[in-house]
């Protein structure tokens, strides 16, 4: 075993450097760029949450609201507003309005298209 190390440890201890540098070069990216770099993933993300919103469990409901709320923010203010126009449950348009109104600071009602037009005149 002790040849096979002297043998071989220059070639796993270069890939084990190799594999901690790349790993740091990921880590820096996200950190840097944020989800923006990430867009696709970021929207699966929140739509998984809005399907968890809409639930009947009320634990699955209060999960799917706080990482609304409080990970994915400003990038789930379209997909909520988009779930006002696609729900017909009450208790799915309150969760979505709460959301709405914690994201945004806003309290416009029930009306999706007055969501609507705040959101394209206020999103960046």
């Amino acid at each position: 075993m002790k040849k096979w190390w002297e043998k071989h440890k220059d070639n796993i201890l270069m890939g084990l450097l190799v594999a901690y540098v790349i790993s740091l070069a990921v880590v820096t990216v996200d950190q840097v760029f944020g989800p923006w770099l990430f867009l696709p993933e970021m929207d699966r993300r929140i739509n998984v949450q809005i399907k968890k919103l809409a639930s009947q469990n009320a634990e699955d409901q209060k999960n799917a609201f706080n990482d609304l709320v409080n990970t994915k923010g400003d990038f789930a203010v379209g997909a909520l507003i988009k779930m006002l126009n696609k729900t017909d449950s009450t208790q799915s348009r309150i969760n979505a309005i709460n959301a709405l109104r914690e994201i945004t600071g806003q309290d416009l009602g029930q009306n999706p298209e007055t969501w609507k037009r705040w959101y394209q005149e206020h999103k960046r």
